[in-house]
């Protein structure tokens, strides 16, 4: 099951360590970033501006920036059950420096034990530009996924896999956006040590 949904709101089973659960997180200041595109590709959000996604990714109100929960609640969430038996959390930031060593990981805690052969083939088919260039992980190439739903891209040049860069928040933040992200992000994590780095 590939979910955004809060911990919390996983079956019963899995918080009881029933199953296995990965969990990829990413630094907030770039998941803003892919918040915002999202919207301007997907028929069903609305369409923002920049500073409104930036806005409602920070407030409390639903919207397109927390229509999953809020990233300061959700993501400590997984990350207080990290030493559970049954959850691998990872960083985005982490597989993009190291993608083969994050295949070899992750196939440890499945359980999995895949050849050098196999380890090679998982780990190209899993690069941005592989998962790009495929219908059944870029929605928008999927024609039946596209009619359905990201209609609205047509001519954006948008797509469901856009970048997957580290730091891409960088060409997106003013000096100012940056000043309030940071002051807010160090209040919400002032007792968590989860931290990203910001390339």
């Amino acid at each position: 099951m590939k979910t955004h949904l809060p911990y919390s709101f996983l079956p019963k089973q899995a918080r009881e360590g029933k199953g296995k659960i990965v969990y990829c997180a990413r630094n907030p200041k770039d998941v803003v970033v892919s918040v915002h595109n999202m919207g301007l590709m997907v028929d069903i959000y609305p369409v923002t501006t920049w500073d409104e996604t930036f806005q409602s990714f920070l407030s409390s109100d639903p919207g397109i920036g927390t229509f999953n929960g809020s990233w300061w609640d959700v993501v400590p969430e997984y990350w207080r059950h990290k030493d559970d038996d049954n959850l691998l959390f990872i960083k985005y930031e982490d597989m993009k420096k190291d993608l083969r060593g994050h295949v070899v990981k992750i196939a440890d805690f499945l359980g999995r034990s895949l050849s050098d052969e196999q380890t090679d083939e998982v780990t190209e088919n899993c690069t941005f530009s592989a998962m790009k260039g495929n219908p059944a992980t870029n929605m928008s190439r999927d024609p039946p996924m596209h009619e359905k739903m990201y209609k609205c891209s047509e001519g954006t040049g948008i797509e469901f896999m856009r970048k997957g860069q580290v730091g891409d928040w960088k060409n997106w933040f003013t000096p100012k956006q940056l000043k309030i992200f940071e002051d807010f992000h160090s209040e919400k994590m002032a007792d968590i040590d989860l931290t990203f780095p910001d390339e």
